[in-house]
């Protein structure tokens, strides 16, 4: 649970539609027609995150530039290289020097000097935090977002930079791009500004009072609109629309945006604004005259050896680094997993059935409420803040499915679970004493009256979570199930095989009943997970080989649970779970829409759709929590007598956590408190801890980062760290106690504890749900132009191409049409369009096509944007030979 959440209140934004009719009149009349594909608008291999092949080229020319500090020259650029690589679902933590320093090691270095010199610093600092899951609110113990609420002045609605400095529009989109992407409310005042500064062409220029627009500064201000959550205001939606405007006006031939010849820097930072406005891909739908469009004129740029180049041609940091967002079509800001998170939540709230529950076939499922539970509670929410309409709670509904929802332990178990993980008593929960329905479900051979691997796992989490003994017949009957490619299938001697999903959860049950992980169950189950991951760093079902997001997320709690390190890309330190620069969190992360819902697969077989079950199965394993998840456990609504003790852990780089943890006994150690908190941590054979999280050495090279290690402190009765006496498998923690981890340098001395120094009550206090602001749906689609080209003519017959362009529909249920009839008049025919990549195309056989009218629609049961000012009439372009 992070200590400091990071919300938004505020209103979803709405997004302007207007009529989606248009005819042209060219004359002649229109026979019969065959209808196919347009061989002139084929599909292409840019998909919504841009093409794979250039990033990874730019990304690799990079790692031959980083410094060894961690950096690239600048906190500056360094900050930019991180929004890039997150931008493209890259873990920039993964670019580490010889000696481990990564780019945000450098950051929190650096990062206070360079986020004096003003708002638009402290802003790209901020922004670079958030991508990357580092803390804008302590990043080298500075709070960007302070320093940027200091500089804003209400009175006018700038960030102002300083007394004798002028802000520029950078300073002001920045700014507010930082505030929207912690999720605080940008004030009207200040979008009023940044609007008022648009040029009468539509464009911005880098500062107010110049007279020249550029594309960059255009870009930039468009997003910052964009993501302030006011486009549905008029002056905002004119300024939009302006500017989209002008930016079709100002691109290049080749589709490229730039100062007389395309450059990386401008066509990256418009196609990330056009990604925001919904124009994704970027090809057909913003296809020129002359064929190019803005991502083959960005690819084009990229030299032989991966970079992208300056205005001068030379290989170049800062544009490569402004590159892969727009290859990724990735707008600003830029979200990390915890605030995309957030937004998964609010969607998941707005699905929430009125009885309180949760379901996906029109009524609430006790096992699917459960997880939503979960979920909540993993992010450090009060799930008795999510209430639906009527007020109900997904508690609340729960309690009210007991004497139906109990058939074996499964059942029984996940209802225990949801009560601890939401902070009520499993042993009073609806009238009843779920603990002892549990431990009566146990038959002689230890089975929870089920013969699932997958319930049974439930059953034995569900005991641990309660403070109850776990008998050993449970476990042994489970570990029994184990096959001998070291999974587990979903029910014991079905003979489907075993599978990721209820290995994993497995796996899980076993640790937390006490199972080392260096058990030879435990060591063979993450064998056998990594057996099965794929290229793209996710797992597959037991049923299809591609990856999908429910095996995916299971994986990584189990392997978090093993106490794996996902970023390992080291076949020397273990498991090599990196594949093709990516962690499997980075694959989970990319069935994640841009407006929170998960998919379960992008095709396959629920196709690119929201998925419930996805999103709540996701959202744990994103913010790296595994099973039983406790949270707040307080007097007689804990799980046991209800002692708590708090750990704070200071990675050293500006990211900490802060875990409340629950235990029965009087007393527990500080390697207990550090084993029930659920952080992922490595020690050696003599007890002493080397890595936690992502941070630290393995156990057989404990010093591989000279000079850091992990310090262990105590927080005394004024709130002041204080050194230990004794190690953590010695100290003595009981009620109230706050231990404390921070990754130091040994040469300073004595050690200090960690940043943060938060009393018990705030680190054991759960937030309340409040949703945040969405962004616009990813599911609606954009239009775009609508070519008409009349080709190869012979003897007045011919064929008539038709590419209507289109953006964004990740659901893919959109459909489009043209329509024909002669322009004397007479009955419309309706053809359909086929959906290629960012284009709707048909290929129509017509007699005189140029004496024809056509009119298009498009259909979209998630609705259909569009920007009057800038939607493009149909064009007909008669060719002949």
């Amino acid at each position: 649970m992070r200590y400091r959440a990071m919300m938004l209140a505020g209103g979803l934004a709405l997004m302007l539609a207007v009529g989606l009719t248009v005819v042209l009149s060219v004359g002649a009349a229109a026979q019969s027609a065959a209808v196919q594909p347009a061989t002139a608008a084929p599909a292409l291999a840019v998909s919504n995150l841009g093409s794979s092949e250039p990033i990874s080229r730019g990304v690799a020319w990079l790692a031959t530039q980083q410094e060894a500090d961690g950096g690239f020259g600048s906190a500056g650029v360094t900050a930019d290289v991180v929004i890039g690589m997150a931008g493209a679902n890259l873990e920039p933590r993964l670019m580490r020097t010889v000696t481990g320093t990564t780019p945000i090691d450098y950051l929190v270095q650096q990062g206070p000097g360079y986020a004096a010199g003003g708002p638009g610093e402290a802003a790209k600092l901020a922004l670079a935090a958030v991508a990357a899951d580092a803390d804008p609110y302590d990043l080298g113990g500075l709070d960007l977002i302070d320093a940027l609420w200091e500089s804003y002045s209400g009175t006018i609605g700038v960030f102002v930079a300083g007394s004798f400095t002028a802000t520029t529009t950078s300073d002001q989109a920045l700014a507010m791009l930082a505030v929207a992407a912690v999720q605080e409310t940008v004030p009207a005042a200040a979008v009023s500004a940044l609007a008022s500064w648009q040029l009468a062409d539509g464009s911005w220029a880098w500062n107010p009072t110049s007279t020249f627009g550029d594309p960059d500064s255009t870009g930039l201000a468009l997003m910052a609109l964009l993501a302030s959550g006011r486009a549905h205001t008029v002056a905002v939606a004119d300024a939009v629309e302006a500017a989209v405007e002008h930016l079709r006006a100002d691109q290049l031939a080749d589709g490229g945006w730039g100062w007389g010849s395309a450059s990386a820097d401008s066509t990256g930072m418009v196609i990330q604004a056009l990604a925001a406005l919904g124009y994704v891909p970027a090809t057909w739908t913003w296809a020129t005259d002359s064929g190019g469009h803005p991502q083959a004129a960005l690819q084009g740029l990229q030299l032989p050896d991966g970079a992208f180049p300056d205005w001068q041609g030379a290989p170049n940091v800062m544009a490569t680094a402004h590159a892969l967002p727009g290859l990724a079509e990735a707008p600003l800001p830029v979200l990390g997993r915890r605030a995309m998170t957030m937004r998964g939540l609010t969607w998941l709230a707005g699905e929430q059935n009125d009885d309180g529950g949760f379901g996906t076939s029109g009524g609430s499922s006790p096992g699917g409420t459960a997880e939503v539970v979960f979920a909540f509670a993993a992010a450090g929410i009060d799930v008795n803040t999510v209430r639906s309409a009527r007020g109900m709670s997904p508690l609340g509904f729960l309690a009210t499915q007991v004497p139906t929802y109990s058939h074996d332990g499964g059942e029984v178990g996940k209802l225990v679970l949801a009560a601890v993980a939401g902070d009520a008593d499993p042993r009073s929960f609806g009238g009843y004493n779920l603990v002892i329905s549990l431990t009566n479900q146990i038959s002689p051979s230890g089975q929870f009256n089920t013969n699932s691997n997958f319930k049974q796992a439930f059953g034995v989490l569900a005991l641990e979570a309660a403070g109850e003994a776990v008998p050993l017949t449970t476990t042994q009957w489970l570990k029994g199930q184990q096959m001998a490619d070291g999974g587990w299938e979903w029910a014991a001697g079905s003979g489907w095989g075993s599978d990721p999903d209820t290995t994993a959860i497995a796996v899980q049950a076993l640790i937390a009943a006490g199972e080392p992980v260096t058990a030879t169950t435990v060591v063979s189950a993450v064998h056998f997970l990594h057996a099965l991951q794929n290229d793209d760093a996710g797992s597959p079902s037991g049923f299809d080989p591609a990856s999908n997001s429910n095996s995916t997320a299971y994986a990584i709690q189990a392997l978090l649970a093993a106490g794996e390190d996902l970023m390992n890309d080291d076949a020397g330190q273990g498991w090599v779970w990196v594949r093709n620069g990516r962690t499997p969190v980075n694959a989970l992360r990319s069935f994640q829409k841009s407006d929170g819902p998960v998919v379960y697969q992008w095709g396959g077989y629920f196709g690119p759709t929201d998925n419930m079950a996805a999103t709540y199965q996701a959202v744990p394993a994103l913010l790296g929590r595994f099973h039983p998840i406790k949270t707040v456990a307080s007097g007689s609504g804990s799980a046991g007598p209800g002692n708590q003790a708090g750990l704070v852990v200071d990675y050293g780089d500006g990211r900490y956590d802060a875990v409340c943890v629950s235990f029965d006994d009087a007393e527990i150690s500080g390697m207990d408190l550090l084993a029930l908190s659920g952080l992922p941590f490595v020690r050696t054979d003599e007890g002493y801890v080397t890595k936690m999280g992502d941070t630290g050495c393995p156990a057989a090279d404990p010093s591989c980062v000279p000079p850091y290690y992990w310090s262990y402190s105590m927080q005394s009765s004024a709130g002041i760290w204080e050194g230990y006496g004794v190690g953590a498998a010695d100290s003595q923690i009981v009620d109230g106690s706050v231990d404390g981890w921070h990754w130091v340098d040994w040469n300073i001395w004595p050690a200090p504890g960690p940043v943060l120094s938060p009393v018990l009550g705030n680190v054991c206090a759960s937030e309340p749900f409040a949703p945040v602001y969405r962004g616009p749906d990813p599911d609606r689609l954009v239009t775009g132009s609508t070519i008409v080209t009349a080709a190869g003519r012979i003897a007045g017959e011919g064929t008539v191409d038709v590419r209507a362009a289109f953006g964004s529909d990740l659901d893919q249920d959109a459909s489009a049409g043209i329509a024909y009839r002669p322009s004397s008049g007479g009955d419309w025919l309706t053809v359909d369009l086929v959906r290629a990549g960012g284009v709707f195309t048909a290929q129509l056989a017509l007699e005189n096509p140029d004496d024809v009218e056509f009119r298009t629609s498009f259909s979209d049961p998630d609705g259909i944007r569009a920007y009057h000012r800038i939607y493009l009439p149909l064009v007909f372009r008669p060719v002949s030979r």
